[in-house]
């Protein structure tokens, strides 16, 4: 029985952590900019520079918006990952999560076993599960290549946006691509 988890790299962490307080005392800074420009141009006349100061206020905070959801959901996405834990048997393969019930796969019910970026995803059936596992967890190789045992592992296409446009009857398993181990 092995655990596979991620590795918790806390340089990492301190040095990421410095550049988002950077980015987000920048943002602050910069929109007290905008507010005060904001307040003097009040002062022009000019329907042009108003007009342009509140596009630009406009974009100034949706730019912030985004960014900050965009952040949240990457380092929510990182916690998940760390929250994880793999155990491979002789048998089967369990996704642990605290506060989650566990996932099993047993190597016989293996459906599908096919790459995404950054991930290895595990389907099983009988009930239907998946479980995606991250690149970054320590011992990667070793267990992709003990689950490549059990099953011919694809590599999952980027998925178009136009795909919905696609009229042919196609199913998922041709739209994968066999990888060489």
């Amino acid at each position: 029985m092995s655990e596979f988890r991620v590795a918790f790299n806390e340089v990492l962490q301190r040095k990421r952590d410095g550049k988002i307080r950077l980015a987000a005392w920048g943002t602050i800074l910069l929109l007290s900019v905008a507010a005060v420009v904001g307040i003097l141009s009040v002062r022009c006349s000019s329907p042009l520079v108003n007009t342009a100061f509140i596009w630009f206020a406009a974009l100034l905070v949706l730019g912030a918006i985004v960014g900050a959801h965009l952040l949240a959901v990457r380092l929510g996405l990182e916690r998940v990952e760390r929250d994880m834990v793999f155990v491979l048997t002789d048998k089967d393969l369990v996704r642990k999560r605290s506060g989650w019930p566990d996932v099993k796969i047993n190597f016989s019910e293996i459906s599908a076993l096919y790459e995404r970026p950054g991930w290895l995803v595990v389907e099983g059936s009988k009930p239907p599960r998946k479980i995606a596992v991250p690149e970054v967890v320590e011992g990667f190789a070793a267990m992709r290549a003990e689950l490549a045992k059990h099953g011919t592992i694809a590599a999952q296409p980027r998925s178009s946006p136009l795909d919905w446009m696609d009229t042919s009857c196609s199913t998922s398993s041709n739209k994968k691509r066999t990888l060489a181990l």
